[in-house]
């Protein structure tokens, strides 16, 4: 175990039987952290207790036409090599009798869709498996410390149906 530059504490077993481990307040971050055993390294014990760590989000509303994909959002993310999913969240609403279409891309590979056919905003969310996601999923393992790029792409059922966007969010979740 690499050593904890600051206070440590070591305790025994959590009350539901499974080791804690060692833990120390790092002075310089100014955060408690807790040695994760099973990647060998020191993590925010906040981030590590709550399993989901916020990374990205977008309220600017954006609209699309038609059946094809139109990119309206782009961002990437860091791999760091202890997320085991990505959970999206997002605003979406499609034209009358049409259904809207949110399409999340990691490197030009589709890796999750979510849709809805309401005419008013409604709350849509889903969860990648980082291994199972293109082009992730064509790597042996997904490479840690590598920068991935996201496309947010918009699109509809009808030639002529408009598909909005409000909130888009982004997650790390284990």
């Amino acid at each position: 175990m690499p050593r904890a530059p600051n206070m440590r504490l070591t305790v025994g077993r959590s009350p539901s039987g499974g080791a804690w481990g060692d833990f120390w307040f790092d002075t310089t971050e100014r955060v408690l952290k807790i040695y994760d055993a099973d990647n060998g390294e020191w993590v925010n014990i906040l981030e590590y207790a709550m399993n989901v760590i916020p990374y990205t989000g977008d309220e600017t509303e954006v609209n699309a036409v038609g059946v094809a994909g139109t990119s309206v959002k782009t961002h990437r993310f860091l791999y760091h090599g202890r997320t085991k999913n990505i959970k999206i969240v997002a605003e979406l609403r499609a034209s009358a009798g049409t259904t809207a279409y949110l399409d999340v891309y990691i490197e030009d590979g589709l890796a999750l869709t979510l849709s809805t056919t309401s005419t008013t905003y409604e709350v849509v969310s889903g969860v990648v498996d980082i291994s199972k996601a293109p082009p992730l999923n064509s790597e042996p393992v997904p490479s840690a410390g590598h920068v991935y790029l996201v496309d947010v792409r918009l699109r509809n059922s009808d030639a002529g149906g408009t598909t909005t966007n409000r909130l888009y969010d982004f997650y790390y979740t284990s």
